[in-house]
């Protein structure tokens, strides 16, 4: 797979977000990671990657849309 920075970029601001998907996250970490070892100054431009560790990812995503589903009901 070949990227340019501008998509790398886009991935991988996309894929580390909380509710993204562990695998997902995991490789797209990965992959922030390398560029900025490789290119510490380009790797700035990546600006929203979350390199935390979640548990239960969409679990808060999921409460959120209960609680809206439930407001909108009453």
């Amino acid at each position: 797979m070949k990227l340019n920075l501008r998509e790398a970029a886009h991935l991988i601001e996309l894929r580390t977000v909380p509710q993204g998907h562990p695998d997902y996250r995991q490789v797209a970490q990965k992959m922030f990671k390398s560029i900025k070892k490789i290119h510490p100054n380009l790797s700035q431009i990546i600006k929203y990657v979350d390199l935390k560790g979640y548990r239960l990812e969409r679990l808060e995503s999921e409460k959120r849309t209960e609680e809206k589903r439930k407001q909108y009901l009453n």
